[in-house]
This record gives C-alpha cells, sequence and structure tokens, in this order.
C-alpha cells in the first residue's frame, strides 16, 4: 500500500487531482456496471429473442400442420359422393383455396424467422413438402369439382404426400420441441449468469474503487497529518520543524503557509529575545552606572561591559569639559583600543549622523577616511555616538577583521551602552558643575561661605584641631569707585589665585562675602598659620608688581581651635584680631585675643616689613 501510495503521490500531487480521480473511479465503476448489466441484459435478450423465434416457428408449424388436416379434410369433402352439388363443390373448393392461402402464408412466416441452421433447414424442407402437399390437395379438390375419377386417381399419391408430410411434420416438430427446451434452459441459465454477473462484477467495481478512495483519501490524510504535525510540533514551542512541501497542490500552500507562519514567529521572537536580551544588559548597565558616582567609576563600569560584549579593540572616546576635542577616556581591558585619531565629535561620521555607521571595508570607497592605511591591513569598524540630552560629546570605537563587523547584538549593545555610558557621565558632569556652583564662588574660584563651613563642620566633628584666618581687603571701596568695578573684580581674582598658590594641599580657602576671604588651617595651630599668613603676604606683593592691577593690600585676623569651645566663638576671636587689624593701620596681621599678644608682637615685626614692601609698590 505504501508503494503504491509513492506512486500515486508524484503522479496525483494535488488534492484536487486526488479528489477528480475519486470522482473519475465512481463514475467509471458506474459505467463499468452499466455495460456489464447491458451486455448481461442482452445476452438475456437474445436468449429470449431466439426461444420466442423458436416458439413462433413452433406456432407457425403447429398452424401449417392444423391447415395441412384442414386439406385433407377439404379433399375429402370435395371426393364425398353424396357431396355433388356444383355449389357445394364450389364452397369447398373456397376453402380449400384458404387454406392453402394460410398455409402459405404460415409457411412464408416460418421462412422469415430467425431459427438456428438445423431448425431452420429442416423447416425449409418441410416447407418444400407442405408446398406441394398443398398444391396437391387444391389441384385434387379443383379435380373434384370437374372429375371426381381423376380426382380418385390421384387421391393415393395425396395420401402418400400427406402420410409423408405427417412424417417430417413430427420430426418437426420433435426437433423444435428439444430447441425450445434448450432456448428455454439457455435463457434461463443466461438470466441467472446475467444476475450473478452483474452482482460479481458490481462487489469487485465497488471493493476496487472503495480501495482506491481509500488509498487516495489516506494520501490526503499523510499530507494533512504532515502539516498538522507541524503545527503541533510548532505550538509547542519548537520553532525549528517545518513541513514538508511535497507539492504545489492544496495542501502544499498550506504547508507552505504554516512554515512561513514559523519563520515570521521565529524571526518575531528572535527580535522579542533579541529585545529581552537587550533590555537586560540595559538594565544591568543602567544598575552598574547608577553606583557609578564618578567618572572614574563611569569609565570601570565601561570597560567591564566592553570586555562582555565583544573582544574587539574597543575605546570611548570623550570630549572634554570645554567640547574642544576628544580623548580616550576608556579601553578594551584586553584587546586595547582601536586608535581612532577623530580630533573632535562633531568630525565623526557617526556623531554627524546621530546614529550607529558600520564599515564592513577600511578601504571601500564610502569608509571613513580615518580607518585607511592601518599597519594591520584593511579593517572593518562600528561606531556609535555617545551623547547626552541630544548632544553628542563622544564616540565608542570598535575594529575587528574586514568584513566581520560586530554583530547585530553586539552593535545593540555597544548602542546601549553608549546611550547608558553618556547619560551617566553627562550626569556626573552635570552634578560636578552644580555642586561647583553651589559650592564655589564664581568670581574667584575659591570655595564659598557654605563649603566653608560645612568644611568646619566636618573637622569639628572628628575633634581635629584647625587655625582659622579672616582677611579683608583693605579699601576696597575706594578701589572700586577709584578704577571701577572691574579693576575691584581683577584684585579679588588676584588675591583668590595667590591664595591657592600658597596654603597648603589640606587647607581650605573661601569667599566669605564681598572683599572678605576666609582660609581654614587644617590640624594647624595660630602660631603655624601665622607663617603660611605672612608667605600669602609677601605673595600678594610680589604679584602685584607684574600683574597690572591697581596696588592693594589685605589685613589678617587669625585664631584657632583652642580659643574657643566652637567655631562660632573660635571665628568671633578671629574677626576681632581682624578688626584689631583694622584699627591698627591695616596691612597686618593679628592673633587671637589678648592671651595671644606675644604672638602679636612678634607678627608685627614682619608685618612692618610687609607694610615697607606695600609702601613701595605705592
Amino acid at each position: 500500500m505504501d508503494l503504491l501510495n509513492r506512486f500515486l503521490r508524484p503522479v496525483l500531487g494535488s488534492v484536487r487531482a486526488r479528489l477528480a480521480l475519486i470522482q473519475a473511479l465512481l463514475f467509471l465503476s458506474l459505467l463499468l456496471i452499466s455495460l456489464i448489466a447491458w451486455r448481461a441484459i442482452s445476452d438475456e435478450r437474445a436468449s429470449g429473442t431466439k426461444l420466442a423465434q423458436l416458439s413462433r416457428a413452433e406456432r407457425y408449424e403447429m398452424s401449417a400442420d392444423s391447415m395441412r388436416e384442414a386439406l385433407e379434410s377439404d379433399v375429402n369433402q370435395a371426393l364425398r359422393v353424396d357431396l355433388q352439388d356444383t355449389e357445394d363443390l364450389a364452397k369447398v373448393l373456397a376453402t380449400a383455396h384458404e387454406n392453402y392461402t394460410l398455409l402459405a402464408a404460415d409457411l412464408t412466416a416460418l421462412a422469415d424467422l430467425d431459427l438456428p441452421p438445423a431448425v431452420g433447414k429442416k423447416l425449409a424442407e418441410n416447407s418444400q413438402i407442405a408446398k406441394g402437399y398443398a398444391t396437391l390437395a387444391v389441384k385434387m379438390v379443383t379435380t373434384a369439382v370437374h372429375d371426381r375419377a381423376q380426382a380418385l386417381h390421384l387421391y393415393p399419391e395425396f395420401t402418400a404426400t400427406f402420410d409423408a408430410l405427417g412424417d417430417v411434420n413430427e420430426e418437426s416438430a420433435a426437433l423444435l420441441d428439444k430447441e425450445v427446451a434448450a432456448a428455454e434452459t439457455n435463457t434461463i441459465r443466461e438470466a441467472a449468469s446475467a444476475h450473478k454477473l452483474i452482482v460479481v462484477c458490481s462487489i469487485v467495481t465497488v471493493l476496487i474503487v472503495c480501495l482506491l478512495v481509500a488509498l487516495i483519501g489516506r494520501s490526503i490524510r499523510i499530507s494533512l497529518g504532515k502539516v498538522r504535525d507541524a503545527a503541533r510540533a510548532l505550538a509547542a514551542g519548537n520553532l525549528s520543524v517545518r513541513s514538508e512541501v511535497a507539492s504545489l497542490d492544496e495542501v502544499g500552500e498550506l504547508a507552505g503557509a504554516v512554515n512561513k507562519m514559523a519563520d515570521e514567529l521565529q524571526v518575531t521572537i528572535g527580535r522579542l529575545l533579541a529585545d529581552a536580551d537587550r533590555d537586560a544588559f540595559s538594565a544591568k548597565i543602567t544598575q552598574a552606572l547608577e553606583m557609578a558616582d564618578s567618572e572614574d567609576d563611569v569609565y570601570g563600569v565601561v570597560s567591564r561591559a566592553m570586555e562582555q560584549i565583544s573582544g574587539h579593540p574597543t575605546e570611548l572616546l570623550l570630549a572634554d569639559a570645554n567640547q574642544s576635542s576628544l580623548k580616550r577616556a576608556v579601553t578594551h581591558p584586553t584587546a586595547g583600543a582601536p586608535s581612532c585619531n577623530v580630533e573632535s565629535a562633531s568630525n565623526c561620521a557617526a556623531v554627524r549622523r546621530a546614529a550607529p555607521v558600520v564599515f564592513e571595508d577600511s578601504e571601500s570607497l564610502d569608509a571613513c577616511p580615518r580607518l585607511r592605511n592601518r599597519t594591520c591591513g584593511p579593517i572593518s569598524a562600528a561606531c556609535v555616538p555617545v551623547s547626552f540630552m541630544g548632544r553628542a560629546f563622544g564616540v565608542l570605537h570598535v575594529t575587528a577583521s574586514i568584513h566581520k563587523p560586530p554583530a547585530a547584538k553586539q552593535l545593540a549593545q555597544l548602542k546601549t551602552l553608549g546611550l547608558q555610558a553618556g547619560a551617566r557621565v553627562g550626569a556626573v558632569r552635570a552634578l560636578a558643575r552644580t555642586h561647583m556652583h553651589a559650592y564655589t564662588d564664581s568670581l574667584t574660584g575659591l570655595k564659598n561661605r557654605r563649603a566653608f563651613e560645612q568644611q568646619i563642620d566636618e573637622l569639628t566633628a572628628g575633634g581635629s584641631a584647625y587655625a582659622v584666618a579672616l582677611t579683608d581687603l583693605d579699601k576696597f571701596k575706594s578701589l572700586n569707585d577709584t578704577h571701577g568695578h572691574k579693576a575691584g573684580d581683577e584684585a579679588l581674582r588676584l588675591f583668590a589665585e595667590v591664595l591657592k598658590r600658597t596654603i597648603r594641599n589640606a587647607d581650605v580657602a573661601a569667599r566669605w562675602g564681598g572683599e572678605e576671604f576666609s582660609i581654614l588651617f587644617v590640624g594647624a595651630s595660630a602660631q603655624k598659620a601665622s607663617e603660611i599668613v605672612h608667605r600669602i603676604r609677601a605673595e600678594l606683593a610680589e604679584s602685584l608688581l607684574t600683574s597690572g592691577t591697581p596696588p592693594f593690600t589685605a589685613s589678617f585676623g587669625l585664631s584657632d581651635s583652642s580659643m574657643g569651645s566652637s567655631f562660632g566663638e573660635v571665628l568671633r576671636v578671629a574677626d576681632q584680631a581682624l578688626y584689631r587689624s583694622k584699627t591698627a593701620g591695616r596691612d597686618r596681621l593679628s592673633i587671637g585675643p589678648a592671651a595671644a599678644e606675644s604672638l602679636s608682637e612678634h607678627a608685627s615685626e614682619r608685618d612692618q616689613a610687609s607694610s615697607s614692601s606695600a609702601m613701595a609698590i605705592r
């Protein structure tokens, strides 16, 4: 059955063709049964016709025999002694002629019948004898009418002919009886055979048709079953299964549609998985970057992410705070950097296009010119812009073998990394700028009063020793009035630069307000801090010689943590000392309360030297 099915399938690959074959088989089976029935009925009808012909022959033969006897009776009637009346003889003669005519008609009818050859031959012989007999009978009756004696003379011949005709009629009757019996038997046999043949052929035809229909139906079920199995496997999640498309029929179209659906579903699920993977990677990057509080921390996260994404040379180029040039911020920890020599973000094709750019071949006409003429030969590359709030300030650059750039998944991860890293670096820088603005004086670049007090709070909380100096630019209002506010701003910036250059790294200088400044000397006593203050005064005098800024001086008041139980008390001591410097003639240092007078006297000597320098400047 499988072999037959494999034979039928290439020939009848179409379901429509298979259904058409079923219809054709049904039609042929009905036609075959009809032909067999027609043949059987024809045979039966032929047998019946033969029987009917023999029956008619038998009937004509009996009629002819009756006419033979009637003619005999007419002859005997004509020869009767008591029948000599002319009128009666004429009636007998007319009857004889009538019987002769009837006999001739029966003989003619017998001759026209389609009879078996033997019967026909026998009846033909009988007809010749019967015709002679009938002619002789009419002759005798006619003769008897005119010459009875002559008729009596012919009577022996007539009697002999009558007897002979009787003998042959008996033979014919026996032959006809035999043929009729045989025909009846044959008719019955043909009818039974026809019925049997019809039944057998019908059964055989129905069985063959059913078998072929079953085979064709099975082939259809097998084809549909394969599509069903493929659909079930797809529904179970096995997206690699495909239905065999063995033909271009309806089942083949269905299998093709299922395969196309599976392909589209696989692509969709692949896209969803890629999106999920990218989202998971993005979530990890986001969480890692959220814990990065500085740019260095961000760079560490980017470095680890580069290693996870690919083993290709990778680098992160970022612009500095002034957006002047790109500098390498991060390189791949194992593969190193591609060493892109792009100078600024605006010179990068990816930045200009605001989208990742992939180059298959660095020697291609449309490749980035900075990829050409590498010592390693032609390469492929991918560039991903790094931006913050819509403004690009860097690029992720990756190189690989020629015609083998980073895959779509890697490119998507690089894009995510660039987006997240750019957002975090931008946020860190923005936070740093905000913090700087919040704790830094915009004119001088020194810490402001808030930052200074916060630093003091941290020191006092830890119990560390410190000294505090308050300083004020002398006659600052007069400087502004005389030379203008621009000169006053220059004086403030100059004094701030002197403080930055002179104080120690651990010390903190801040603009306290207006022309007043404060200095925190961490871990220093008033005596140690006074040495630094005198260096400040000396540095200021020297800087004024070359700065072009109108000359000015500064007064200082100094105290340390031993001079008060709180910062407020220490600050009041420094403020009182500053007031004493102002009232004593400015351009000098005063230290703490009266208990520190010895230090003040020592400081006064140095103040006089500084004052002499300041006077020389004036």
